[in-house]
């Protein structure tokens, strides 16, 4: 956004779960993009944290995966 180096954002769902189940997603995100070359950065928000950022991701962007079960 503005003038920030393009990347990747994943919004995640998880229903306001304990600080515990969001650092274990954290962490695969942080495994899995640590293995690749990306050249981008991956953030990560939580559609539950209810920021100006997540509620234009809810409100303009379809899921496109559901269903995955830590």
């Amino acid at each position: 956004m503005g003038s920030q180096q393009p990347g990747l954002v994943l919004s995640v769902d998880m229903a306001q779960a304990a600080d515990h189940k969001r650092e274990e997603v954290m962490k695969a995100i942080a495994k899995a993009a640590k293995n690749q070359a990306l050249g981008y950065s991956v953030d990560v928000v939580f559609d539950a944290d209810a920021s100006k950022f997540t509620r234009w991701i809810l409100a303009n962007i379809p899921p496109f995966f559901t269903g995955f079960t830590l």
